[in-house]
């Protein structure tokens, strides 16, 4: 019985030092999401939207747009975008009232006042579990959505940026 227990103490030593071994060689390598070209994406999506979608002119330095989805099943316009922080912030545009596009995107959000950015005023909505804000208003015949992992007055700066019609 000891020779068992002598055999299985070493092939566990073996097994641990070799898996000590591969960590010391291992690369941990660091996946950047690729920068996606929203505004040639917003411009074939468009001609498909029933409505007027809302893009930014221009992003700031160090921002990227990192998924933009035109889904026309559903009649929806989404951008991801990463800011020179790596934090997380998205658009959201559906042809819904505030309410369907609030029951959709922030569910669990109350209401907290509103906020006037670039002119124009936001719903501030915030999540009382998460603390996540999100911005939210009417644009013509469509509901906006701006939220993320992001501060909240870097998606009241992106807020500012959206405008309709993609950039040409």
């Amino acid at each position: 019985m000891a020779d068992v227990v002598r055999v299985v103490v070493l092939l566990a030593v073996g097994i641990v030092t070799i898996g000590w071994l591969g960590s010391l060689f291992r690369a941990d390598t660091v996946v950047e999401p690729a920068a996606v070209d929203y505004a040639a994406i917003a411009a074939t999506a468009q001609d498909a939207a029933g409505f007027e979608l809302v893009v930014p002119a221009d992003l700031p330095d160090g921002w990227r747009a990192t998924s933009a989805r035109w889904h026309p099943d559903e009649q929806r316009w989404h951008l991801g975008l990463l800011t020179a922080e790596d934090q997380y912030v998205g658009l959201e545009q559906l042809p819904a009232g505030v309410s369907e596009a609030r029951t959709a995107y922030a569910p669990d959000a109350t209401e907290a006042g509103s906020v006037t950015v670039g002119g124009r005023t936001w719903m501030r909505l915030v999540d009382e579990d998460t603390r996540a804000v999100t911005l939210l208003r009417e644009w013509r015949s469509s509901t906006v959505l701006v939220n993320g992992s992001a501060p909240e007055p870097a998606l009241e700066g992106f807020a500012r940026l959206v405008t309709a019609s993609p950039p040409s």
